[in-house]
């Protein structure tokens, strides 16, 4: 069992998460409170945190995972909530448990208030963490579960630890959470002991890819995307860090896990390509259209057999077809594909920060003439910044 703990501000942002998707919910019980809701218990614990002014963040979230080959029952989990509290002080303090079933592995969320109900004093979490670790190793043995200590907890059997999970989030990922949107690492770190299991980097980015997540490296390291947002493999784990994974499956990190950043790039130089093609058919189209209206009235002008006269209509009506349909290409593609500046800033921007292995990887996926568009957008962004670069007034 691995337990992860946070503390936060608003109740309902974290009830909100936990119980806003009823599908993900396999079951809640409560703790010192009327009901089961985990709404109504926000409401609840929000009035009796608001007995003690000082108290900045009244919320303590606690989560247990249990390993994927464990299938506790409900009354297991709901004894191993309860054995936590009770050794960490919280058992006479308002809690809510939610069990989740999205995952593939059992989990159960714990939010408990902090200010107790009748004397208004706040829990102090000093020193929770080893608490939880001493904890989860007693009731992993009682109860036949298998071992899987954090980073806090060290023995002769586990002499490094099997899942040394980083405890922080960042200030937005904090807002997201309050807001009810899952942080990435929170979707991650729910999966990890399933990860740490992988013994090679195809079945690492298999189990990935079985939760619509990708691995791929940046600079240094690795990072795992949801093809929205990213995060460090090295925060959800010590153990899924780029060097000691590479330890682990006694190889380095595989080229053919391109990062997905390096696929979008490439896809964008395609897309401006076929634009700018487009363009190019337009004008000729139009230039064409010109030549024969030009020609056309020169007839007319000069009173050229009546023939002649059908020939030059036939060659205009045939350059305004070919105007049109360059002109509704051109539409579609504009209606499928990111505006054309847009495209040109971010492939720009992107090749230019290009590291020497990805520019690598980059010119693979590409032919000549989409590297050297590739190469112009870079030009183009690199004058763009150093005019902006310049001073206001000389």
């Amino acid at each position: 069992m691995i337990g992860n703990t946070t503390s936060g501000k608003s109740f309902h942002g974290l009830a909100q998460y936990l119980d806003g998707d009823r599908s993900r919910v396999e079951w809640t019980a409560a703790r010192n409170l009327m009901t089961n809701d985990p709404g109504l218990a926000a409401t609840i614990m929000r009035a009796t945190a608001d007995r003690s002014r000082f108290v900045g963040q009244p919320v303590y979230h606690l989560s247990i995972s249990f390993a994927p080959e464990d299938r506790p029952t409900r009354a297991q989990m709901e004894a191993v909530a309860d054995r936590l509290l009770e050794r960490l002080g919280l058992q006479d303090r308002e809690a809510i448990f939610v069990a989740h079933n999205d995952t593939g592995h059992a989990h159960l969320h714990v939010m408990v208030n902090r200010v107790h109900p009748e004397t208004g004093l706040a829990w102090n979490r000093w020193r929770d963490r080893p608490v939880i670790e001493r904890t989860c190793r007693e009731l992993e043995r009682a109860m036949g579960f298998r071992v899987t200590p954090g980073r806090l907890y060290r023995d002769l059997e586990h002499p490094r630890p099997d899942l040394a999970l980083s405890r922080t989030i960042t200030p937005g990922e904090r807002r997201q959470r309050e807001h009810g949107t899952e942080p990435l690492i929170e979707r991650v770190r729910s999966c990890a002991p399933e990860l740490l299991s992988a013994r090679s980097w195809e079945e690492l980015s298999a189990r990935l890819a079985t939760h619509g997540l990708t691995l791929h490296r940046k600079y240094t390291g690795i990072v795992i995307s949801d093809g929205e947002t990213q995060v460090k493999a090295s925060r959800v784990a010590q153990d899924l860090s780029l060097r000691n994974c590479e330890r682990r499956f006694n190889e380095r990190f595989p080229d053919r896990l391109a990062p997905p950043e390096i696929e979008r790039v490439a896809d964008a130089v395609r897309s401006l390509g076929t634009y700018e093609a487009l363009m190019a058919r337009a004008r000729a189209a139009g230039d064409e259209l010109v030549r024969a209206r030009s020609a056309l009235a020169i007839g007319e002008r000069t009173h050229v057999p009546t023939g002649a006269l059908q020939d030059l209509r036939g060659r205009v009506r045939e350059a305004e077809s070919r105007v049109a349909l360059t002109r509704n290409a051109l539409t579609q593609h504009s209606a499928r594909s990111e505006p054309v500046a847009d495209l040109r800033r971010t492939i720009g921007v992107a090749v230019d920060r290009m590291l020497p292995h990805e520019l690598r990887l980059f010119q693979r996926l590409l032919k000549p003439p989409e590297l050297a568009l590739a190469q112009w957008c870079r030009s183009h962004v690199r004058e763009l910044l150093r005019e902006r670069s310049q001073p206001a007034f000389s």
